[in-house]
C-alpha cells in the first residue's frame, strides 16, 4: 500500500503523485491541522499559518534577494506553496529530515513539483527563488522559535540560524480555522494575478 486517503475522499499515491490532480482546498485544510515542531509549541501552530505568514514577511522584509517584478505574483505563490508538500507527508523536523536521506526528500520533491505543476509553476522553481525562499523560512524559523517554543536559558545554539535575525512583531497563533481560509484567500488572490488554478478550475 503506498496511498492515503485524503481529507476530500481521493486517493492520494506517494509513488505516483501525478496520478490525482492536486486539490489546493485539500491541501490548505491539512496544512491549517498540521503543527509545525511536531506540536512542541506553547500553543498549536499550524503549518498553513507559517507558510501565510512567511508570505507577508515576503512583501516587507529587507535582504532577501527579491525577485523581478514581473515575476512577483508567481514568486509569491511559490513562497506560499513551500511545505505544501507536507500536507501529505507532515511536518517533519529538520534533524529527523536531515537523518532520514535520499529517499524522503526524493518523494517530497515529486510532491512538490505536482504541485506547483498543478499551480501554474515551474516544477523546479529558480535557482535565485528558491534562495529567496529559504533565507524567509530561516527569518520565520527564527522568529517562530522566540515565540513559540519552551527555549531554556542554557539551550544549546541553532546552527542554522547564525546571523539571522527574527521579526520585531511577535506571533499570537490564530486557531486553525483562520489559518486555513488566510491560506487559501492568499492562494487564491496569487492564481488570479497569475492564471493559475482557480481560473482554469472556473473555466
Amino acid at each position: 500500500m503506498s496511498w492515503i486517503i485524503t481529507a476530500n475522499g481521493q486517493e492520494f499515491d506517494y509513488l505516483d503523485p501525478a496520478r490525482q490532480p492536486i486539490d489546493f482546498k485539500v491541501i490548505a485544510h491539512a496544512l491549517s491541522q498540521i503543527n509545525r515542531f511536531n506540536g512542541h509549541t506553547q500553543g498549536p501552530y499550524s503549518v498553513a499559518e507559517h507558510c501565510t505568514r512567511m508570505l507577508d514577511v515576503a512583501y516587507s522584509h529587507s535582504g532577501i534577494g527579491y525577485v523581478d517584478v514581473a515575476d512577483i505574483y508567481a514568486f509569491e505563490m511559490a513562497v506560499l506553496l513551500h511545505d505544501a508538500a507536507e500536507a501529505y507527508i507532515g511536518d517533519i523536523v529538520r534533524p529527523l529530515k536531515l537523518g532520514l536521506g535520499s529517499v524522503l526528500a526524493e518523494i517530497e520533491e515529486r510532491i512538490q513539483a505536482a504541485i506547483h505543476l498543478a499551480a501554474g509553476l515551474p516544477a523546479v522553481l529558480p535557482a535565485h527563488w528558491t534562495a529567496a525562499i529559504k533565507r524567509l523560512d530561516m527569518v520565520m524559523l527564527a522568529t517562530e522559535k522566540r515565540d513559540l517554543l519552551y527555549t531554556p536559558a542554557n539551550a544549546r545554539p541553532w546552527d542554522c540560524l547564525a546571523g539571522v535575525e527574527p521579526l520585531q512583531q511577535p506571533i499570537r497563533p490564530w486557531p486553525s480555522y483562520v489559518a486555513e481560509a488566510s491560506f487559501l484567500m492568499a492562494l487564491d488572490e496569487r492564481m488570479a494575478k497569475t492564471g493559475g488554478w482557480p481560473a482554469k478550475t472556473e473555466a
